[in-house]
């Protein structure tokens, strides 16, 4: 629009028009410079400058007064921040243009991400992962060719280092045991099995594989390298020990446990083994409890009982007695008895006690010893033989003093006895006895030291090869009417006192001499032929374990 047609339009407004319009024009607010307008509608094209006349001037009036109005209500209209007169773009349409552009950054960011993903995908069809070891070594992005070759080379010149306590190694090469990797397809297999499109899983820690492939050795050559090394043979080895009650000269206290560096063997193998099957180059020997472990420390609850146990067991005293003498058993014995096992159990070692008693035995036993014994007749012989004596029973006498000494108390005993004698002074035997002498054919019963009966006898025939054996016996037991048989005879008796088997005392009813020389070729199968009369005597008189001293 020309200026002179906007000048003809204002000069045609009333002075009331013009008046509102200017009121409108101070009422619009202003934006300041800087302020951005959000979703203002577009404002429309630019137009010219509009010019607003002045009112006329009011009847008597100058033109200056209208000049002065009008310049008061001219106006210059502002454009908003957001209008643009020159042609640029709305708000709206910018931000969709930005919109547009961070999508098309989206899909190129994406476009390069996929490519990236297919191609190590296809990458990783014929090579593992990222991040995947075999038997400790390396093989991220390598073909299963070039790992097996890669185990090969290993396999040959494999070294496994052994770390041991106080910072000392030793080392096992690959020929001392034979080292050999077999190519058995297994790795190839492995690969196979990998997903190609699962790599990036290998990328987080937990991804990790550590794979293995398969090697052999030799076992007698691993077990002999095993036992040169001087963690195992070596003189600085010290064996573990478990803490346990020691006797101290009075009572038993605790000994401290023994750490030491003893290798388990069994559990060393398995360690060395499992490192050279898995390819391993270092084995922490701590870390793989290849050290033996006492069992029982001094703080175990198992080691003080046992202390306390074995302490009572020292307040034991056995007094034993054999007639006049005694033999007294006491902790200075006893602790030599008493040891504690693997799993902390008080025992008695059977075997030292056993070796105490045969001692006992030994010194008070009779049974089998030769005699000296002060004949009827007024001489002395020596009589070995029989079967007649103090017997101690050993197995069961140690038998009985382990509840005695568990009991912790002191007592006055005799052992247990196999058989008894008649008295533990000399001579054993006392003084009821039968004497009987073969070469004088003749027997005396003797009671309480009193002489009961005094009689010849017939004893076993010395041409006939059944001579009577000589020793002291202990009578068996008595009994009567009895037929004594043999080969080729029965021979019916009255009175019966067998002391050495089948060799007995008894009447002979079918002789009617006794004594002399008879024995030699007419003597009996070995018994002692007796008159009826002193049979009976000695039947009535005697007593089962009586000695019967022959000589």
């Amino acid at each position: 629009m020309d200026e002179k047609n906007l000048q003809d339009q204002r000069e045609e407004r009333t002075p009331e028009e013009q008046a509102i319009e200017n009121a409108s024009l101070f009422e619009r607010p202003v934006p300041p410079e800087d302020a951005v307008i959000i979703d203002e509608p577009a404002a429309p094209e630019a137009q010219e400058e509009t010019v607003i006349d002045p009112p006329r001037p009011p009847e008597g009036g100058t033109e200056g007064d209208a000049d002065q109005a009008g310049e008061v209500l001219t106006f210059e209209e502002e454009t908003p921040a957001n209008d643009s007169g020159d042609g640029e773009e709305p708000p709206d349409s910018k931000e969709k243009k930005s919109h547009k552009k961070v999508w098309i950054g989206i899909g190129v960011g994406i476009g390069i991400i996929l490519a990236i993903y297919l191609g190590l995908s296809f990458y990783f069809s014929t090579r593992f992962y990222f991040n995947t070891t075999m038997n400790g070594f390396n093989v991220t992005g390598k073909t299963a060719a070039q790992v097996d070759q890669e185990m090969q080379q290993n396999a040959a010149t494999h070294t496994l280092t052994l770390k041991e306590r106080g910072g000392k190694t030793e080392t096992i090469a690959a020929d001392q045991v034979n080292m050999r990797y077999i190519s058995d397809g297994k790795i190839s297999q492995m690969l196979n099995d990998q997903n190609a499109f699962a790599w990036p899983m290998s990328l987080v820690p937990s991804g990790h594989q550590d794979l293995e492939a398969t090697f052999s050795y030799d076992d007698a050559q691993l077990t002999n390298a095993l036992n040169q090394l001087q963690a195992v043979s070596g003189a600085e080895v010290v064996k573990v020990a478990n803490a346990y009650p020691k006797f101290n000269g009075t009572s038993y206290t605790i000994e401290p446990e023994v750490t030491g560096n003893e290798l388990d063997p069994a559990k060393l193998k398995d360690a060395v083994k499992n490192a050279i099957l898995s390819g391993d180059t270092e084995l922490d020997l701590e870390a793989a409890g290849c050290y033996k472990k006492p069992s029982f420390t001094k703080d175990s609850a198992k080691v003080k009982e046992a202390m306390d146990t074995m302490n009572k067991y020292l307040n034991a005293t056995v007094t034993y007695t054999f007639g006049d003498a005694t033999e007294v058993l006491d902790k200075n014995t006893i602790n030599t008895w008493l040891a504690v096992d693997g799993n902390m159990d008080v025992q008695f070692n059977q075997d030292l006690m056993t070796t105490y008693v045969a001692n006992l035995s030994d010194k008070y036993d009779t049974y089998g010893i030769t005699r000296s014994f002060q004949t009827s007749g007024g001489g002395s012989v020596s009589i070995a033989g029989g079967d007649y004596g103090w017997l101690i029973d050993q197995d069961e006498e140690v038998a009985a003093l382990i509840p005695i000494i568990q009991a912790g108390q002191p007592v006055t005993r005799e052992p247990v006895y196999a058989q008894t004698a008649a008295s533990h002074s000399s001579p054993d035997y006392g003084n009821t006895y039968v004497e009987i002498s073969l070469g004088g054919q003749y027997m005396w019963f003797y009671k309480n030291g009193g002489l009961v009966v005094g009689t010849p006898v017939v004893t076993g025939s010395l041409s006939g090869g059944f001579a009577t054996p000589s020793g002291v016996y202990g009578l068996d037991y008595k009994a009567m009417n009895v037929t004594l048989k043999g080969e080729g005879y029965a021979s019916p008796v009255t009175f019966w006192m067998p002391y050495a088997g089948d060799i007995g005392i008894h009447d002979a009813s079918w002789r009617t001499d006794f004594g002399g020389n008879i024995y030699v070729n007419s003597g009996s199968h070995g018994c002692v032929n007796t008159p009826y009369a002193a049979a009976q005597a000695i039947y009535n008189g005697i007593e089962d374990g009586t000695p019967v001293i022959v000589y």
